[in-house]
């Protein structure tokens, strides 16, 4: 993965898809593509990543599933389910690591409305 232009902060993104895949050395790694929605970094694509190989990990991806409405025990249940969180809409915080990459914390799921610049805002009366 490049490095990402995208700044620390607060975004919407949307979840695209999800994947268990085996890296390089082997580890499992279940990876989230986002894409972030509205403001300056629309449209660009972020990774977030869970090494499973260790129960913290796991742990975490699961409170994160939940986030997003789904109960996961184990690999098998997240294959079969993970297809209802593609399309959903959520808040994530990106933090720069000190490698110069992003990291995403999962905050939970966004409105189903964007939100609206008070400013710029028109009124129909």
């Amino acid at each position: 993965m490049s490095k990402s232009y995208i700044e620390a902060g607060m975004y919407t993104a949307t979840i695209d898809k999800m994947e268990l895949t085996e890296d390089a050395q082997g580890r499992e790694v279940v990876t989230w593509h986002l894409t972030v929605v509205g403001g300056p970094h629309d449209g660009e694509t972020l990774q977030k990543r869970f090494y499973t190989d260790y129960e913290k990990v796991r742990e975490f991806l699961k409170k994160e599933l939940r986030l997003l409405g789904l109960d996961i025990k184990n690999a098998k249940d997240y294959e079969a389910r993970k297809e209802e969180t593609y399309g959903k809409r959520v808040e994530i915080e990106v933090v720069i690591n000190d490698e110069g990459y992003p990291v995403c914390y999962l905050k939970g799921l966004a409105s189903s409305k964007p939100k609206t610049n008070r400013k710029n805002k028109s009124y129909s009366w």
